[in-house]
């Protein structure tokens, strides 16, 4: 290739030193050797620049380059499709191998001037990207050279490599990702969504999630051998919005085996697997949603077992829910922890679902301490209990009852009764609530405690009288702190009359400014029954006269329901639960004579147990013996009133202040629904309660309140 220019011609030592590295050039571009030695050449290029004729020997070697390019490119879209890569390649190779070989002969001028501030090299790649590369026949047989790569034969990938890692160094934006990374992911997402539909077909969700990430993986590995490692972010993305995210839902609902599937299973491999799929793709969110919803519906269905009734039974569904859950997420990736898990919002979200778990959560507890469990024991318990109470969005129904239960454990304590694990759980309640949720309960305590102080100084009162007929134990409580009962119209046997009186005249005397009445519905009776052998029965206070009147009867004599009214004063609807409980207990047997019932001593009266206990019955049906059961002794009324004071506390501690009208409206709203529509009476008895006790107050308005806190 002759490099004529009149600038060299016009001087004879120009031209020679001209002609000397033209004459290199050649050579190189040639791929043989220079006639001349590099000091010959390195002089002759030293000559010209010297002789400000740097410019022109650039303006000439880009002619030479340019020539060389075109022809390159005329030969490129000469091949065939089968060889292009390789010849792209070693055309490629062998161009930039030239022009090398030129810039190190060429090395004064390359070291010291520029062209358009690019070196020889630079202006020689930007060539063959302009005339080559860039070409629209050119790439667009590359771009189909491409798509065929996995499956070509080896010469051809290795090549495709080669020009691959070349272009990404070079042109990654330009060249690279519209020419080798766009069509290649293009392809594998056509092939893998034909294949993606046959999987999920065929396949459950843990089978498809295996082959699913085995495809990224390998064809990670497969595009890293192809086109570098580049391209395996973009690739491990595509494929994974493709197989993953775009099937987020089927893979978490309704695909089989899926996420909620999972879950009921407590499969622990396969939900890790599945919650690392779905991360990759960030679908976390998804995720978490789904471990939330069917968690819950979890817990909704273990409440609304039939036996869900017994508050323990129902609490322990629950832990025992919490606790699987979170041995099934722990260890997941990206999952939250402490109250942003999912396990924290499910349980959130079941015990406020279920209106009555506050309720069952109180009586869980009771029914746990009544066991008298060791501290280790006491402790988990308190741990428990107060970890739900925390996810209650309206605590005042658990506060209300536990109130109650404390109470009834305090009432039917025996004179020796420790209270330590009272107080331990009460502080347990005032770290959760404060003080003036437990103020009223700490002096309940105090009643309690102070009981047996009380009592010994009775008998000792009562064994100088010589006058106590029958055993009795008092317990003394606080009016307007423990809850309200109502107490029964009952005449008491003298001898229990007789313990009463004898009572107040010795308490009075050393507390003169009290007052007693005497809760008559409140108490146990103590019976002896000689019958074989020796029984103790346990009974409310109001069954007296009902088990006495069976007392020293006839073998054989049967007694009316107009009969037994009679010798208690008690009415049927009084007198007839009652018998049902003694029926119930084996101890009294009713038979129908002319379609009336009669009553009877059962002289085949046996059990098990020397210690029983009746319990009172609900309607016509009794309450079972079960260690589950609610052993109220507040009438329907009562619970009522409780519930409803309950709502007014709560609505009065969040309003602060509100007009008569307006608090009406709200308990009317909270109730709708609940089975319960209070009365205006029924409201104002409970708003005079309240207000006896301190909890809320009158306005400057006589139609307004205000809480107390």
């Amino acid at each position: 290739m002759s490099l004529g220019s009149p600038v060299f011609s016009s001087d004879p030592s120009l031209k020679e030193n001209y002609d000397i590295i033209s004459e290199a050039i050649n050579a190189i571009l040639n791929k043989r050797m220079s006639n001349y030695s590099f000091q010959q050449i390195y002089h002759s290029v030293f000559n010209l620049c010297q002789r400000k004729c740097s410019a022109p020997l650039f303006d000439h070697l880009l002619g030479i380059l340019s020539a060389q390019v075109v022809n390159i490119r005329d030969r490129l879209l000469s091949c065939n499709e089968e060889t292009f890569l390789q010849n792209l390649n070693s055309e490629w190779n062998a161009f930039s191998g030239s022009v090398l070989g030129i810039s190190r002969v060429l090395l004064y001028l390359n070291n010291n001037y520029t062209r358009n501030g690019q070196t020889i090299q630079q202006m020689g790649e930007n060539l063959f990207s302009t005339f080559v590369l860039k070409n629209q026949n050119i790439s667009e047989v590359l771009i189909q050279c491409v798509r065929k790569s996995l499956s070509s034969d080896t010469v051809s990938r290795m090549a495709l490599r080669e020009i691959s890692i070349k272009l990404c160094k070079h042109y990654r934006d330009t060249l690279y990702e519209p020419y080798i990374e766009d069509p290649l992911i293009t392809v594998l997402k056509e092939e893998y969504r034909v294949k993606m539909n046959e999987m999920l077909n065929k396949m459950d969700t843990n089978q498809y999630l295996i082959w699913a990430l085995d495809v990224i993986e390998r064809t990670k590995l497969d595009v890293s051998a192809l086109v570098g490692e580049e391209t395996c972010q973009r690739v491990e993305q595509n494929l994974g919005l493709l197989l993953i995210k775009e099937n987020t839902e089927k893979l978490l609902y309704s695909l089989s085996g899926g996420g909620t599937e999972m879950i009921r299973d407590m499969d622990i491999k396969s939900l890790g697997r599945l919650v690392m799929a779905l991360e990759k793709v960030n679908e976390t969110e998804a995720c978490l949603s789904m471990l939330i919803t069917t968690a819950r519906k979890m817990g909704a269905e273990l409440l609304n077992e039939k036996d869900h009734e017994f508050p323990v039974v129902a609490v322990e569904k629950v832990l025992t829910l919490r606790e699987k859950l979170q041995g099934l997420v722990e260890n997941l990736s990206g999952i939250p922890k402490g109250d942003k898990s999912p396990v924290v919002q499910a349980i959130t979200e079941i015990v406020n679902d279920n209106s009555d778990f506050a309720e069952k959560l109180a009586y869980y507890y009771d029914a746990k301490i009544k066991s008298r469990p060791p501290r280790e024991t006491l402790e988990k318990i308190a741990a428990d209990t107060f970890s739900l109470f925390r996810l209650l969005r309206s605590k005042e129904t658990f506060e209300h009852i536990f109130k109650l239960l404390l109470a009834t454990r305090l009432i039917n304590s025996k004179p020796d009764y420790s209270f330590t694990d009272e107080f331990f759980l009460i502080e347990k309640l005032r770290n959760e609530c404060g003080d003036s949720v437990v103020n009223h309960l700490e002096i309940m305590m105090n009643d309690g405690k102070v009981r047996e102080e009380i009592n010994k100084g009775f008998l000792s009162y009562a064994c100088k009288k010589r006058e106590l007929p029958l055993d009795f134990n008092v317990l003394v409580i606080t009016s307007g702190v423990w809850p309200e009962y109502t107490n029964l119209s009952i005449d008491l046997p003298l001898s229990m009359q007789s313990c009463i009186q004898l009572f107040r005249a010795y308490y009075l005397p050393h507390y003169n400014a009290r007052k007693l009445l005497f809760h008559k519905n409140l108490g146990t009776v103590f019976f002896t029954l000689n019958h074989g052998k020796k029984y103790e029965l346990a009974a409310p206070t109001a069954f007296v006269n009902t088990i006495l009147c069976f007392q020293n009867r006839e073998k054989e004599e049967r007694l009316t329901l107009q009969q037994i009214c009679c010798a208690t004063k008690l009415v049927e609807s009084d007198v007839l639960p009652q018998l049902e409980s003694l029926c119930s207990m084996g101890l009294i047997t009713v038979e129908l004579i002319n379609g009336s019932p009669v009553y009877i001593f059962n002289q085949s009266f046996t059990n098990h147990k020397t210690k029983l206990r009746i319990r009172a019955t609900s309607g016509s049906k009794a309450i079972e013996d079960h260690t589950e059961e609610r052993t109220h002794h507040e009438s329907l009324e009562s619970s009522h009133s409780s519930k409803l004071q309950a709502v007014l506390v709560q609505i009065m501690k969040k309003n602060k202040f509100i007009e008569h009208s307006e608090l009406c409206n709200r308990v009317f709203e909270f109730l709708q629904g609940k089975g319960f529509v209070p009365s205006m009476t029924d409201i104002k008895k409970s708003l005079e309660t309240l207000m006896s006790k301190g909890f809320i107050s009158r306005g400057s308005r006589p139609d307004t309140y205000v809480y107390e806190s």
